[in-house]
């Protein structure tokens, strides 16, 4: 049998739950908590922001951006971003005025871990 260091081994168990805790909480802000996942977001995108810097600022973060029309004829800015692991996922839209930022729409988040299965076939 070999003989195993102990403090190598726990190294190596530390790197690995280091490792693990980034991948699961690489969501967007925060899978739980969409009222701090707002004041994060506002804080990168304020109200004035030009539309031009809001989707450079937010495509900074990982965000896919565009627009879209609502029933009531309004244009809003919509933003997405899903992670790659654990399929996390955050939406949300923004209302624009004069081309600038107006106001945030509390963003919908969420996760579908087991998503990660659907495309091995």
């Amino acid at each position: 049998m070999r003989n195993v260091r102990p403090l190598a081994v726990m190294k190596t168990i530390a790197r690995f739950a280091l490792l693990l805790l980034v991948l699961v909480s690489s969501g967007c802000l925060s899978t739980s908590n969409p009222d701090r996942a707002h004041r994060t977001i506002s804080r990168w995108i304020p109200p004035g922001t030009p539309r031009e810097d809001a989707i450079r600022i937010m495509k900074e973060h990982g965000f896919e951006s565009g627009t879209q029309m609502r029933s009531n004829g309004e244009y809003v800015l919509w933003f997405r971003r899903t992670t790659k692991i654990m399929n996390n996922f955050c939406f949300f839209d923004v209302h624009l005025h004069d081309g600038k930022v107006l106001s945030i729409e509390s963003p919908t988040l969420g996760s579908d871990p087991l998503r990660i299965f659907s495309n091995m076939h």
